[in-house]
Formats: C-alpha cells, structure tokens, sequence
C-alpha cells in the first residue's frame, strides 16, 4: 500500500498540467483503490496523507490560474453534499454558526441543511470552497466509505480542473491578441450597417485576417469552435499592413433576409463576418433597436447615453481595450475599480511575506542584536495585519482605498527594506574596516595638540573630505589614508581652547589618545538615545548605532590585538 501511495503522490504532483492523465488512471483502476481502501488496513494516515496531497494541489491549481479570469462561461454552480464534506458542520453552517468557515463563501451561495451550492465566478472562489469544505472536514473521517468518496470526488475535480486548464488557456490566448487595437476603428458592443447592403448589426468581435487568406477561413472562435486557421506566420504579422481587418457582427433578426441567407455558411444564422471598410456606425436613433437572439449571450443589457451594448464579464475579457460603452464617468470608475484590485493584491502579498518573515525572525537565535530583531519583528507585525495608518492617514483620507492602502504597505515595507539594507551596508563596511580602527564608539578621547576631551560617535575608515591641508596634521603622513573620529566635545574645554562653544570635531586618530580615567567627567550634549552611566560616565551608544558600526566586532578585535 505504501508504493501505491507514493505513485498515486507523484502522478498528483504532476496532474496540474493538462498534459498529464496518470493520476486519475492510476485511481480509476478498481483494484489499486480497493487496495488503498482495504477493510483490513489499519494505517489511515496514509489516506489522510493522500487527502492532504490532493487538498494542495487543488489550491495550487487555484493560485497559477489567478483570480482575472472570469470562469462563469465555463463552471455551473457547484452543489456540495454530505459525504464530500461532513454531515454535522454542514448542518451547523446552516443554523448560522460557523462563521469562520461562512467567510469563505461568496454572499449569494445557497447553503442548506443537506448540501451547499456555491457560484463560482473566478479561480479564488474555488480555492475558498476548498478551504471550506477542508475546514469543515477538519476531522478526518473513520469510515473508510466517506473518506473514498471524498478522495475520488477530489480525483475527479482535479481531472476537471486540467481539462479546464487547456479552454482557459485558449481564452488566454485570444484575450492577448485583442490587446493590440493599433488600426481598429470600431470595438465591441457598437452598432453599425453594411453601407451597401443596409443591414444592421452589433459588433460581437474583430480579427486581424490576412489579405490573401479567404474571409470565410478567419472565421472567430467566438462563432464557433472549429477556429483553427491561424498558425505561426499569421500570429508574426498581425500588425502587418498587408492585414485585414475582419469583424463578427450579430445580425438584426429583422434585417437577416437582406443577407440572401449569405451568412448562413458561418455555421450559425444571424452571424456576419464582415471587412471594416463595408461597416459604418449607426448615427441614426430609430434604426439602433437591434434584436437578436444571440445578443443576451455576449451582452448584458444597452447603454443609451453610449448608445452601445454592454458586454457581459466574460466577453468584455476577451477584448479588455474596447470602451466604447464606457463614458468618462464610468470608464474612470472602473480605472479605479481595478486600481482598487490591484491594490488590494498587493497589500494581501506584502502582508503574507511580512507574516513569513516575522516567523523567521521570530524562530531565530539573534542574542547579539536582539534589540535590532525585536524592532523590525514588531514593524513586521504590525504590516502583516495591515496596520500601517498613522492619525494622519486616517484624518486625512477618510476613504481608505486599495490602492492607497498598497501604497501605504509599499512605503512602509520600502522603509524597513531600506533601513535593513543600510544597516547590513555600513555594518559590513565597519568589519572590514576594523583591522585599522582604535577607538570604539562611546570611548572618551583627548586631542593631543588641542587637550580638548570628547566622547567617539562614529569614526569613517578615510575621511570624508580633503584634510591635507587642515591646521594640526602637518606632522602626520599622508592624513587622507588615516581613520577620522566624529567626537562630541567637552564643552568647558572648547571654551578654553577655542574660545566658544563647538557641537562637534572632525579628528585624526593619529591626533587622539584615550583620556585619563580621573578626566573622564565631561560636559557633553549627547543624543538622548545614547545611554549615560551619571556615576561611571559609561557612554553607551543606541542598538542600533552598535549594530551598523560593529561595535561588538571592534571592541573584540582591540581586545585581541592590543
């Protein structure tokens, strides 16, 4: 039972793609499940493993689909029932508990006592029934007859899912070349006439058709399946001014006889397949009532203020650039509808990667710079549960949008990623710096020409800027190669040296020595994040100071070479 297992295991991790009918061969033999589903086993974790197995790469056929395709054209309603899912939560869903598991249903699902049926719009609302109904059967089944019956429902499923894949992928491909409109005139939905036949009609889809090619062999996979008449040279020169465009027009049923029955051929009456230069737009008001029967199937109902018909979900897929239907106001709102969506995305993966990565941070051992991770592992916290407005945000923009929210959760993460990032920069540049580093941070030192005492706050491996010629460093060889300290100084002792105060000095280490430990009481305004012994005049700089200078690796490697 154990090698039927792993094959069934295998030929599953295989079986997303359309290409691959091993797993449900394997399944269909009678004797291999009577084998697995033995009365005398005894090791049901091995269906519960193959049950799980199954459960993933349903959901991972979920995810590679994405959530834009509409499937309303190609998946009915699905009706889920006891075994499939178990008996005692479904019942419970019903009387309104659950509502964990009622979240993951779409709000115009029917859900009764005995069974569930749910419409399924996009990819996702297959992967949240998944989830419902894995949530429901939380406990795994101890009849080996329900738990067979919810394995070879999920067989069967996955079997759908792949033939699905492949009339998917075939929208897919029609979507992408009507993504190019350069040269079309008209789009779908628009009405028009024939200018010399005078019959009327509503744009249903164009082509790209290749001069020479016979109209009749460009016939649209929207009129019929037998679309099959382009082929690799065609695809190359779509764009080619040799091509002609070709659209698919739904004939008004009254009109049809000025068509001599011509369009019959087509393979369905009241379709026209018709040249751009034989179309023209209908201007006049009384003659735009078009009937039809086939109308209802493509579009959903008619705009008067465009005078268009307004395509339905999925045939509005197909061609995501023709807006003639849409005025200003409506085509800016649905701009902003998919903004939204695409925000809303963004946020949902900023929130899953940051939860990851608080989890990892969370598990690891970061004794050193625990003050670092505990920092960034709250930020991470807080961004994997989308808290990212400040009362700023909130007072300022009382509608909150998914696209400003991405832009919220974008700055925010940008923010730590940079921060992160320059952390991890200057750190590694203070190892490999510290072979000629003296002085640590938080040192008091004393200038050796100058007396004046200061506390170390950062130092640079080579200065900043050109010192050749600055007072004090004439006796030191070539001063532009040696480290400089950024100091803090006494401020008594700049009055005595320098005759006022000064905020900071730029020094030379060749310059500097540490100060005498009965001259350490100094008179410094240092930056409140450092932490001052008062009784030792300890001077300790903040985390994350440390941490990007390396402190603990200078003050270890001083410890060892001097």
């Amino acid at each position: 039972m154990t090698s039927l297992h792993r094959s069934l295991r295998r030929s599953i991790s295989k079986s997303i793609y359309p290409t691959s009918s091993s797993c449900y061969a394997l399944w269909e033999n009678h004797s291999s499940r009577d084998r697995l589903f033995s009365s005398t086993s005894k090791d049901t974790a091995i269906q519960d493993r193959l049950a799980r197995t199954l459960y993933r790469q349903l959901l991972r056929w979920c995810q590679d689909t994405g959530g834009e395709i509409p499937l309303t054209p190609y998946v009915p309603p699905v009706t889920t029932m006891p075994p499939v899912v178990n008996e005692r939560s479904l019942k419970r869903l019903s009387d309104g508990q659950e509502e964990a598991i009622r979240e993951f249903l779409p709000r115009n699902s029917i859900i009764q006592r005995h069974h569930i049926t749910v419409p399924i719009r996009r990819a996702s609302d297959i992967g949240n029934l998944l989830k419902a109904i894995f949530r429901m059967n939380d406990k795994p089944s101890t009849a080996i007859k329900e738990q067979k019956e919810r394995i070879s429902v999920a067989m069967k499923t996955l079997k759908s899912l792949n033939e699905l894949t492949e009339a998917l992928q075939e929208v897919q491909q029609e979507r992408e070349k009507h993504l190019d409109r350069e040269g079309i005139k008209m789009s779908i939905g628009q009405m028009v006439q024939h200018k010399t036949e005078r019959w009327r009609g509503v744009i249903l889809g164009w082509e790209r058709i290749r001069k020479k090619q016979h109209p009749e062999a460009g016939f649209t996979s929207l009129t019929t399946k037998g679309y099959n008449q382009s082929n690799k040279e065609d695809d190359e020169n779509e764009t080619d001014p040799d091509n002609e465009i070709q659209y698919t027009v739904i004939l008004d049923s009254g009109d049809a006889h000025l068509t001599a029955g011509r369009h019959a051929v087509h393979g369905r009456l009241g379709h026209a397949l018709t040249s751009e230069s034989d179309l023209e737009l209908l201007q006049d008001v009384a003659l735009c009532r078009i009937r039809g029967s086939l109308i209802s199937r493509y579009f959903e109902r008619f705009d008067a203020t465009s005078k268009c018909f307004v395509p339905n979900e999925a045939h509005e897929y197909l061609y995501p650039l023709d807006v003639a239907h849409l005025n200003g106001d409506e085509l800016e709102q649905r701009m902003n509808t998919k903004r939204n969506e695409i925000g809303n995305d963004i946020v949902q993966a900023i929130q899953r990667f940051s939860s990851r990565l608080q989890r990892v941070i969370s598990n690891g051992n970061y004794t050193c710079n625990s003050h670092i991770m505990n920092n960034f592992n709250h930020r991470l916290s807080r961004l994997a549960v989308g808290d990212v407005l400040t009362e700023e945000d909130r007072l300022t923009n009382p509608d909150i949008n998914g696209a400003l929210l991405a832009t919220l959760h974008l700055r925010w993460f940008l923010n730590m990623t940079l921060e992160l990032a320059e952390l991890i920069w200057e750190r590694r540049i203070a190892k490999e710096s510290m072979d000629n580093i003296k002085f640590c941070l938080g040192d008091i030192v004393q200038h050796k020409l100058y007396g004046y005492r200061g506390v170390v706050v950062a130092w640079d491996p080579k200065p900043a800027v050109d010192v050749s010629l600055w007072d004090g460093l004439s006796d030191v060889e070539n001063p532009n190669e040696k480290p400089f300290y950024h100091i803090i100084p006494d401020q008594n002792d700049c009055l005595q040296q320098f005759g006022g105060e000064r905020p900071f000095r730029y020094a030379c280490e060749e310059n500097l020595e540490l100060c005498p430990r009965h001259r350490t009481i100094l008179e410094v305004d240092m930056d409140p994040e450092w932490d001052i012994d008062t009784e030792t005049k300890n001077y300790t700089p903040p985390e994350e100071l440390k941490v990007s200078s390396a402190c603990d690796f200078v003050s270890y490697y001083y410890s060892l070479t001097h």
